[in-house]
């Protein structure tokens, strides 16, 4: 099981090999997160939840292939605080669909046949 944070320009990726317990693996990615929210203040910066997404993948063994499991039947969120000091969720999307990051679309699921596409700009 494996959780991949794009936070305000920041790649993380954190990986448990315990497919069962998927709220400590949340919460250590959101402590983590939090800290480098934290180093950012200290520096004069802000986080920006706008700027920031992640997903959760883990897999279904099942005879001869894993497949994987949809988000919605994985629970959980995770939280920064807001300038304001409020709590605000950071935008979690399923690992299947493509996004853009820095200007290049990227997929975290590779399917049979697909290519990532390079910009030529």
């Amino acid at each position: 099981m494996a959780v991949i944070a794009f936070v305000d320009d920041t790649e993380s990726l954190f990986i448990s090999v315990d497919n069962d317990n998927t709220t400590d693996l949340i919460a250590q990615a959101e402590k983590v997160i939090n800290v480098w929210r934290e180093v950012l203040e200290i520096t004069g910066e802000a986080m920006r939840p706008a700027k920031c997404s992640w997903t959760i993948m883990s897999y279904d063994d099942k005879k001869h292939s894993s497949h994987l499991i949809s988000i919605s039947k994985i629970p959980g969120d995770i939280f920064i605080p807001t300038e304001e000091g409020d709590l605000c969720s950071i935008e979690r999307y399923s690992a299947n669909v493509s996004r853009c990051y820095l200007g290049v679309e990227q997929r975290t699921v590779r399917k049979r046949g697909c290519t990532i596409p390079i910009l030529t700009k």
